[in-house]
């Protein structure tokens, strides 16, 4: 989700949002049987897209995909005849594109290779029967994802482990009756994922095995006074370092929350006793404010949230009537920078909610030619005009870049980027940028665009205009698009004067805000003078393995974020070098 700017703005939101109306969008009104959903953006154009599978007992079973286009919602079909009861759509291969991973219920766990929206099914197994739930997470700290499965008919809680060619399977329960929800985290806060399971068979009804390393799995029942839980899921709510396991008693008409305190025993706290025929739950940070939040589905009450105010609960009603609802997810579907809710029902539905206030508009940018309309021969060069706008209340960064879409349709960049802090009273003008042609440029009508986003393959804003490249009476100049160079002098803000009155006198590095951290942490860089940063993260054994900035950045305070994707759980180390200073923080990463 990095791709839409979530790390950069959703810690913008304020709870008040989550208070407001939300809108309701429907995907699809025909997916009959309707059981499982994910969200994610498939096709790599930087918009959130969903897939849903069906299970019903009449309905055709199938595995569909909906592109999310500007003209709508276009149903693709992946494969018919898979009974999906869950999907989780991750990178389980870590190639850089989103793939599905899911289970159904006539035994099979697949996933599908994503190859450019091209998807390629491999079969993990086909005879987990009954298969009703599955998770993903790197559960023995290889830095490869494993997939984690319940299974009703066959009683079997099970983790297959990725080997990076095939997949080992490890049976943590062989008689967990009416196996029914899944979830992997680290309930013991040791740094090595554990194992969450709820049963439907009346017996021991939430349980966790414990990885304690070297294939041990010792087996702890939390709770066996329920007599269906649907589901589970696996958060630190109350931020301990333990995380906690929230269920869905499907039965008993209540959200449940079962909060280890670190000597075997459990807090139970009653999240709802109303929401009868619960079915699934899941957890993220709805409101913006560094705590997990809860939302679920009933097959008969609609889908509600209860967002999270210091371990007090507080309940909304999204629809109160949602058909038989059966899956429920948080994501960003519309890429304003905080989660909405998506849900599936067996009537047909796909549909999700928009969550009000979130950043719109986080940035706006105006592109604009000094001369127009830009025809210009080959060798020559045309000028511009950059205007950036930030409608951001926090500092966040990002980048900024230009590219050119030739005659062919092809795109030729980045050829200028900066990494720019966008600060809340960010407003900078850039006039008679010039950016010259090569010399053998093909013939005929391009674009100019300059892009803003958090990576430099996804935009979240672009604009620019259109020129013509003419023959030149001699082929002189560059062959190369060649860069105009940006500087920070080009990209300061509109008060360079009171800027430089306030400007810090030494280099320092805060501490790093939510540690240990269960998703995306953030802290800030504090530079007398514009200098160039370089940000890593390293493991234990001293080995690189993400890298957070490593750009120019201006004089003054600077917030970054650590988003931990693809990491295992464990202790790592954030090193950051400016010009000849050098920090180190501790980072603690618990899935």
């Amino acid at each position: 989700m990095q791709k839409h700017w979530i790390v950069l703005s959703v810690l913008l939101l304020v709870t008040a949002a989550a208070q407001a109306q939300w809108t309701r969008h429907d995907i699809t009104t025909s997916l009959e049987g309707g059981f499982a959903v994910a969200a994610g953006d498939f096709d790599n154009d930087g918009d959130m897209d969903a897939v849903g599978s069906s299970s019903g007992i009449v309905s055709p079973t199938d595995l569909r995909w909906y592109e999310n286009t500007p003209d709508g919602w276009v149903d693709h079909l992946i494969i018919a005849g898979f009974d999906g009861k869950e999907l989780v759509a991750i990178d389980l291969d870590e190639d850089g594109d989103t793939d599905i991973v899911g289970v159904s219920y006539s035994g099979y766990v697949n996933w599908w290779e994503n190859d450019n929206a091209s998807f390629t099914q491999h079969i993990i197994t086909w005879g987990f029967t009954g298969g009703y739930a599955v998770d993903v997470g790197d559960i023995n700290n290889d830095g490869l994802l494993d997939i984690a499965g319940a299974a009703a008919s066959a009683g079997d809680v099970t983790w297959w482990e990725n080997t990076g060619t095939d997949w080992t399977e490890h049976l943590l329960h062989d008689y967990f009756a009416g196996a029914h929800g899944v979830a992997i985290g680290d309930i013991s806060g040791d740094g090595l994922p554990d194992v969450a399971a709820s049963s439907g068979g009346g017996e021991d009804n939430v349980t966790w095995w414990e990885n304690v390393g070297g294939g041990t799995w010792p087996q702890y029942v939390v709770d066996d006074n329920q007599q269906f839980v649907a589901a589970v899921d696996v958060a630190d709510l109350n931020q301990d370092g333990y995380e906690d396991i929230i269920a869905a008693d499907s039965y008993g008409g209540q959200i449940l929350a079962f909060m280890p305190n670190g000597d075997g025993t459990y807090e139970t706290e009653i999240i709802s006793s109303n929401f009868a025929d619960a079915w699934q739950v899941c957890t993220g940070d709805l409101d913006g404010d560094g705590d997990d939040d809860i939302a679920a589905v009933s097959m008969w009450l609609g889908v509600r949230y209860w967002i999270n105010q210091g371990g007090n609960f507080t309940q909304h009603s999204l629809i109160n009537t949602f058909g038989t609802g059966r899956a429920v997810q948080m994501a960003d579907m519309d890429s304003d920078g905080d989660l909405d809710i998506i849900a599936v029902n067996e009537d047909g539905y796909i549909s999700w909610w928009e969550q009000p206030g979130g950043q719109q508009n986080p940035v706006t940018l105006s592109v604009n030619p000094v001369n127009p309309p830009v025809i210009v021969p080959q060798g020559g060069s045309f000028a511009y005009d950059v205007h950036i706008v930030s409608n951001l209340q926090a500092t966040v960064n990002g980048w900024v870049w230009s590219e050119a879409e030739l005659p062919n349709g092809s795109t030729y960049g980045p050829i200028d980027q900066y990494y720019l802090a966008f600060t809340p009273t960010t407003d900078i003008l850039m006039t008679n940028l010039t950016q010259a042609i090569p010399a053998m440029a093909p013939l005929g009508d391009y674009q100019w665009r300059i892009n803003i986003g958090q990576t430099l393959q996804n935009p979240l804003i672009s604009d620019g205009f259109g020129f013509t490249v003419t023959a030149a009476a001699a082929a002189d100049g560059s062959t190369e698009w060649t860069p105009a160079n940006w500087t920070a002098q080009q990209f300061a803000a509109s008060e360079p004067d009171e800027l430089n009155a306030t400007l810090p006198t030494a280099f320092a590095v805060g501490a790093v805000y939510p540690n240990p951290l269960n998703a995306t942490a953030r802290f800030d860089i504090t530079l007398p003078e514009s200098q160039r940063v370089h940000v890593r993260v390293f493991d234990t054994l001293g080995r690189q393995v993400a890298e957070i900035a490593n750009a120019n950045y201006s004089a003054g305070t600077h917030t970054l974020t650590v988003a931990p994707t693809g990491l295992a759980s464990g202790v790592y180390f954030l090193q950051v070098n400016a010009g000849a200073e050098q920090a180190m923080r501790k980072l603690v990463y618990m899935k």
